[in-house]
């Protein structure tokens, strides 16, 4: 035996030397990375000053890291939002009636109008420093990603089941422990897959966030959206296509290192796992055997007992309660009062006529433009992708093969694209209204087909075993239980998907390639112009406009047909 077992040890000594020393080169190339990040964030930075970005693909991975940097720190503040304002709005009535209706509103604004009317705000803030238009950028990625996910862990924690409570009162827990104990990782799966679909939301918008125009004012961030703008603008091909293969090779990287592993470890929180067919793998699980691993994990794991531990303060089984305190009260009436003085503003100079009521029914007349083109692509999507998305998620084989794929795809932001269908539109002379049109959902499609594979994943097995027990025809299947059950899913798939069509018209109805700019008539178009012309008046009236009709499409289409969907054919 001892001839045999020595040679084996040395080899597990040699593979676990190497285990350690990749994820230490890994661990040191992470902290450098964040290091160049930070110190790029206090560099100095002048209005006027003008940023050449560079062509030059040996430049990508730097502006590559840049703009996952952002992404990272945007992602960080929107959990961070999620935990607060998502256990405030559960926890308390009062709280839940004045802030889920105002998400909806601000979930109506269109994500570059956030941009437009930070940017100087931002600048100001922080004079002279690289930090103002960071700030303004990272900013309008919270943006586009936050409102998602601070819906969705409330909705988890609305829908926690009944049953934790005894729990917790039958072990005597406090209620923060109870949180973090139970109710956190109750809301982990659902939490982590919405973080990656908002995170692939936000590189839509990162474009638009690294280079800016604004008031005949160009900002341009060092970034991969930045990289891409320059491209388009010097119609290179060359350099878009460097840029989609960096995208490429980025996506897969974050991929492996964050989302992979956070989905594998969700896993252990899911209350039926035999439900979800779909079981993700990941390939870096080299990483958790080294030492440097296990010891950053026990360091981890002390510091969140710790953190724990800050509730013994209270008495245990007191109800979490979030009284309306003092400061609170201040800062509502502080935002009351400046809305009501803007208001006034606005109103006032609509009445010195700087904008006439002719203005204003053109301008709503483009909204309806832009609404007819939203709700007919948003149709069309669900008539291609329920029946796909139906067969993905009944099979767990085409589940498991298809999901990564699709979940890849779907982070690539399709505004890489764009300058494809621009080329094509002037090449072959076609007309720019119709084929600029599936832009708007290119990459807001996706809600559509993750929410209907879903809902067919959620189907129970015993109901399939009922068609097959009594030799249900298919067709009768897909008319009286496939296409039923996942009805509640596809409406809140497509009622995403327009919220997602509306910000994108921004950018899909005024497109470039060179010098060819294909402008379409809508309400996207509208507010872009007067961006770029620096025509705050009209941007305000246009994004009153957007936020008015994504409201009134939502509270009199996509909200009581939710309601009528889950009513009528929930299988609970």
């Amino acid at each position: 035996m001892s001839l045999f077992s020595q040679p084996q040890l040395n080899r597990t000594n040699k593979l676990a030397v190497s285990w350690n020393l990749l994820a230490a080169i890994l661990g040191l190339l992470i902290l450098a990375f964040m290091g160049i990040g930070t110190s790029h964030l206090f560099s100095p930075y002048q209005l006027t000053q003008h940023t050449t970005i560079s062509l030059d693909p040996s430049m990508l991975p730097y502006y590559a890291f840049l703009s996952v940097y952002r992404m990272m720190v945007a992602l960080f503040f929107s959990i961070l939002l999620t935990f607060i304002i998502g256990t405030i709005c559960a926890k308390s009535k009062f709280y839940e009636r004045l802030i889920i209706p105002l998400i909806d509103i601000l979930q109506a604004v269109p994500i570059p109008g956030f941009l437009s009317l930070s940017i100087f705000g931002f600048i100001a803030l922080f004079p002279n420093q690289m930090l103002g238009p960071e700030c303004a950028a990272i900013f309008t990625i919270i943006t586009s990603q936050v409102w998602n996910m601070i819906l969705s862990f409330y909705q988890s924690l609305k829908t926690a089941p009944a049953h934790f409570e005894e729990i917790a009162k039958t072990f005597h827990l406090h209620p923060w422990h109870q949180f973090w104990q139970i109710e956190v990782p109750f809301t982990l799966p659902n939490l982590v897959w919405n973080a990656m679909l908002s995170l692939s939301a936000g590189w839509f918008f990162v474009v638009a966030s690294e280079a800016i125009s604004i008031a005949h004012h160009t900002i341009m961030l060092p970034g991969i959206g930045s990289y891409i703008a320059t491209a388009v603008a010097q119609a290179n091909w060359n350099a878009i296509s460097y840029a989609i293969f960096a995208m490429f090779l980025v996506i897969i990287i974050y991929d492996q290192l964050l989302f992979r592993p956070l989905m594998i470890w969700s896993k252990k929180f899911h209350l039926d796992p035999d439900l979800d067919a779909y079981t993700p793998r990941s390939h870096i699980c080299f990483v958790q055997k080294t030492s440097m691993f296990k010891w950053i994990k026990r360091k981890i794991s002390g510091a969140f007992y710790q953190w724990i531990l800050l509730g013994y303060r209270s008495q245990p089984g007191k109800p979490m309660k979030f009284d309306l305190s003092k400061a609170i009260k201040a800062l509502t009436l502080i935002i009351v009062m400046c809305s009501l003085i803007y208001g006034y503003t606005l109103t006032k100079q609509l009445i010195w006529g700087q904008i006439a009521l002719t203005d204003l029914i053109h301008i709503f007349y483009l909204g309806l433009i832009t609404g007819t083109k939203v709700v007919a692509l948003v149709i069309l999507c669900s008539l291609i992708w329920l029946p796909i998305g139906i067969k993905i998620g009944l099979s767990g084989v085409w589940s498991a093969r298809l999901q990564p794929v699709l979940q890849f795809i779907a982070s690539f932001p399709a505004n890489l694209f764009f300058p494809c269908v621009v080329w094509s539109i002037v090449y072959f002379d076609l007309n720019q209204q119709l084929w600029t049109a599936p832009l708007m959902v290119l990459g807001s499609q996706w809600y559509i087909l993750f929410n209907v594979i879903a809902g067919a994943q959620s189907i129970p097995k015993s109901l399939r075993q009922v068609t097959k027990v009594f030799h249900v025809k298919r067709l009768r299947q897909w008319q009286t239980l496939w296409i039923p059950s996942i009805l509640p899913n596809l409406v809140t798939g497509m009622m995403t998907a327009a919220g997602g069509a509306w910000n994108a018209s921004i950018v899909a109805e005024a497109v470039s390639w060179g010098h060819n700019k294909i402008q379409v008539e809508g309400l996207g178009q509208y507010i872009d112009q007067s961006t770029n012309n620096g025509h705050f008046i009209e941007l305000t009236i246009g994004i009153i406009t957007m936020c008015a009709l994504v409201l009134l499409m939502n509270y009199t289409i996509w909200q009581p047909l939710h309601r009528y969907t889950q009513r009528r054919f929930r299988l609970n």
